[in-house]
């Protein structure tokens, strides 16, 4: 199927506790989130490149120690194995992770 919503997509645990709709490519995957104002990712990492953006609202960041309020429209770029983390939010955000993120398959 070549098209979908994000309600149709499957929920996969993409964090601890954290079940986010999920579409998984060959070569790629995308993770919608919806932040709130209490969230609150611990600083890790990946192995995959990771490239998001704000559809609505905004999330605050922190990438390899530079804080900054992402907001609608604006997008982000994760090195792979550059360390990030988030703080709080509202909305919605869109990850793409390249090569696709094997530990959700």
């Amino acid at each position: 199927m070549p098209f979908y919503t994000v309600d149709s997509l499957p929920k996969k645990e993409t964090a601890p506790g954290k079940h986010n709709p999920v579409l998984l490519g060959q070569y790629m995957t995308a993770v919608t989130l919806r932040p709130t104002p209490d969230t609150k990712v611990p600083v890790h990492t990946h192995a995959e490149e990771t490239i998001g953006v704000v559809i609505e609202g905004y999330v605050d960041l922190e990438i390899d120690g530079e804080k900054k309020r992402v907001s609608k429209g604006e997008f982000y770029h994760i090195p792979p194995g550059t360390p990030p983390s988030a703080t709080g939010g509202e909305g919605l955000v869109v990850e793409f992770f390249g090569p696709a993120r094997a530990d959700l398959s």
